[in-house]
């Protein structure tokens, strides 16, 4: 087979910078996945993503998520958004979580509720008040690192011929 574009050598040398250019753009994500998101972006990234999923298929579909939500002095239940609880290390260390200061003026305690949603209104709702319109945002920095790292890499079998 004729090489019509480039020699051999480079698309292997191209195919691993791609591949090591992904793998430190997951890297990068994760760690600001686990330093800087909030606990209920945290909680609540797979219903986001299970929603979205959904919601794309069909505009009244309904299913059942498990979400972790405040209960008011009035027994009312609402998501938690933002800073309101926080991460914390349980009996037998399993992970759970607990209202912050913040979330104390506004809940009495927190618990797993399991109710049926549209899942588009859903994933409009958490994209909104819990994501803050934010989440291609996360990954833009991860990327343009992955891209000024692999880029170099790239260009490197061009520049050595």
């Amino acid at each position: 087979m004729k090489d019509w574009f480039a020699p051999r050598r480079y698309w292997k040398w191209t195919r691993w910078s791609l591949i090591a250019a992904g793998v430190f753009f997951c890297a990068l994500y994760v760690q600001g996945y686990r330093n800087e998101w909030s606990a209920a972006e945290r909680v609540d990234l797979w219903v986001y993503l299970e929603s979205g999923v959904w919601g794309s298929l069909s505009e009244q579909s309904l299913t059942s998520y498990r979400l972790l939500e405040g209960v008011t002095a009035k027994k009312q239940t609402l998501l938690v958004t933002g800073d309101e609880m926080e991460a914390a290390a349980g009996e037998n260390g399993e992970p759970t979580y607990r209202l912050t200061a913040e979330g104390s003026r506004a809940f009495v305690r927190l618990e797993w509720q399991r109710h049926e949603y549209n899942d588009r209104k859903l994933h409009d709702f958490l994209r909104q008040w819990v994501f803050h319109d934010d989440l291609y945002e996360s990954a833009r920095k991860p990327f343009f690192c992955a891209l000024a790292a692999g880029g170099p890499g790239l260009m490197l079998p061009i520049l050595s011929s």
